[in-house]
């Protein structure tokens, strides 16, 4: 069979062509097909010249009145996202306004997201998806924009017909830091595929674009192996992401060859300096283990070409120490472009790609579904859904784990998956309670409401991984579930001692106070029944109780 026999990698998908002068008035909102903590996303449609396109529209949601400065901020990071969608794995935004709310008209993907296909993909279309993602990426960074929201949500998809492989291209430029600096919620923020410095970035460094090649790293992890690096509560998450050493690829999922566990780690590296020098090191690291993988497949099959002894050697040792020979680089200050040089032969084009294709590969036909890829596809928008919870992969490979992998130990103990470089110390107190700042708390207890001696609500019941804040309506007060403190708190076996002051010392059961307006959290890892006091006040009977389930 010659190679033009076989087509399912895709022609480009450009956008369709509804025009330069679309306006909110134009646009007749349709059925909401996407929701999430930041933006709701509306099917649409625009007529031009007579007839009919679908767009997606996305209004950001954001919390009380909308600010001038918020208003031109997101007028600037539309500019900047139009200015990136001429590239073939960049979603187009048609048009953007700001009457009556802030608005995008967007290209319609009607594939759905990345996340409907987590660990549901044979392992070449799955590399060549992330091998176009990356371009995309890629093309942003040339540009001087780096992308620092790459999530399975945020990787949309357009229909290219049966037998070929979907169209992945890249939303949600700018957006996100615009979002989470003028909404209460932080539900936009993605622990699961962040980096280390988006978490630290004291310990680690400002974000930047080698930011997306961890994060790319990350959505390449949970496409191979249906979950990404690190799960669990969010709190647990950041802390791993900080600490721990995720389990390789070929750990997870059996089937996978150990080649990608070298090409997918380097990414995923705790330090920047330890990772891929930009992006396109990593996607021509994802491009030679694609055609190694289809050149085995073709040996496997019987084709003509013989593989090569190992066909996987020449990928990992390409990646070996994370690092390829820089190509030539603008200035960084003018520019994040690390990565400028031309494509060289990495490059999997189609042409390219099917000539090293074989009969052996066997490709998910791009037919997508909410739960079931095999069933009735349900339309998406240009945009993500939910947000905030985690896909559930429909498998299709069958895949026996050799561990089981536990996001990170409770706050008192030493990680025993530490990375390397990376010691226990350098996440200290201070940083576990900004953590806990990104976290949605489960409840919130108001301290010293009204000026009352009390906690509101003394009682509260809660389930294991939650994360509690106490909001400090009056200033006097502090909070601690200390058992040296005050002879009331008791706390269940094996729980950790927890204060809104430093209870390092001896002196634990001293009259440090928070002011009004201040707020505090502690995340419950031990269930049980638990006591806690204002030290100044317990014997006033300001005492608080939670259950944790």
């Amino acid at each position: 069979m010659g190679p033009d026999d076989y087509d399912r990698i895709p022609e480009t998908v450009p956008p369709l062509t509804v025009g330069d002068d679309v306006d909110f008035a134009a646009v007749e909102l349709g059925e909401r097909i996407g929701t999430g903590g930041d933006a709701d996303v509306y099917r649409a449609t625009v007529t031009h010249r007579g007839d009919a396109y679908p767009v997606a529209v996305k209004q950001p949601r954001f919390e009380g009145t909308i600010q001038e400065r918020a208003v031109e901020e997101f007028e600037s990071e539309a500019e900047t996202w139009a200015r990136l969608d001429d590239h073939d794995n960049v979603v187009t935004v048609y048009a953007w306004g700001t009457e009556p709310l802030p608005w995008l008209a967007l290209e319609y993907m009607d594939g759905g997201t990345l996340a409907t296909m987590l660990g549901d993909l044979d392992l070449p279309e799955a590399l060549w998806l992330a091998g176009r993602i990356a371009e995309g990426v890629r093309h942003g960074h040339r540009h001087g924009v780096a992308h620092l929201d790459l999530k399975p949500t945020n990787l949309l998809l357009r229909e290219t017909g049966p037998g070929t492989w979907d169209y992945p291209k890249v939303s949600d430029w700018g957006l996100a830091k615009l979002l989470l600096r003028h909404s209460n919620s932080v539900e936009g923020l993605s622990p699961t595929y962040a980096a280390p410095e988006q978490f630290d970035s004291e310990t680690f460094g400002s974000a930047d674009d080698l930011t997306d090649v961890y994060q790319l790293g990350a959505v390449v992890y949970a496409l191979l192996t249906g979950e990404p690096p690190f799960t669990g509560p969010s709190a647990a998450v950041m802390r791993s992401v900080l600490q721990d050493t995720p389990e390789p690829p070929s750990a997870v999922d059996p089937s996978l060859p150990p080649a990608v566990d070298e090409v997918v780690t380097t990414a995923l590296a705790k330090r920047k300096d330890d990772r891929y020098e930009g992006v396109l090191p990593f996607r021509k690291a994802l491009d030679r283990l694609f055609e190694s993988v289809v050149d085995a497949e073709r040996g496997a099959s019987g084709a003509v070409a013989a593989p090569a002894d190992d066909p996987f050697a020449s990928a990992a040792t390409a990646t070996a120490g994370g690092h390829e020979p820089s190509p030539e680089s603008t200035d960084s200050a003018a520019s994040m472009d690390r990565d400028t040089g031309d494509d060289g032969d990495g490059l999997v084009t189609r042409r390219r790609a099917l000539g090293v294709l074989g009969v052996g590969v066997v490709g998910a036909g791009g037919w997508l579904a909410t739960t079931d890829r095999s069933g009735d596809r349900t339309d998406s928008a240009g945009m993500p859904g939910d947000d905030t919870a985690t896909p559930q992969p429909t498998a299709t490979r069958t895949v026996t784990p050799t561990a089981t992998r536990t996001p990170t130990a409770s706050p008192t103990e030493t990680s025993t998956g530490t990375a390397p470089g990376i010691s226990g110390d350098e996440v200290d107190n201070a940083t576990q309670d900004a953590l806990l700042q990104l976290v949605e708390p489960a409840a919130t207890i108001t301290v010293g409401p009204g000026g009352r001696l009390q906690f509101d609500p003394e009682t509260l019941a809660v389930s294991q991984g939650d994360v509690v804040e106490w909001a400090f309506d009056t200033g006097g007060h502090n909070v601690s579930g200390h058992p040296d403190a005050n002879e009331d708190v008791s706390l269940p076996a094996g729980a950790a001692p927890f204060a809104s002051y430093d209870a390092s010392g001896d002196d634990v059961d001293h009259l440090s106070t928070r002011e009004a307006g201040d707020s505090y959290r502690h995340q419950f890892e031990v269930t049980g029944d638990y006591t806690y006091v204002c030290v100044p006040h317990a014997s006033s009977g300001m005492i608080g109780r939670i259950t944790v389930r």
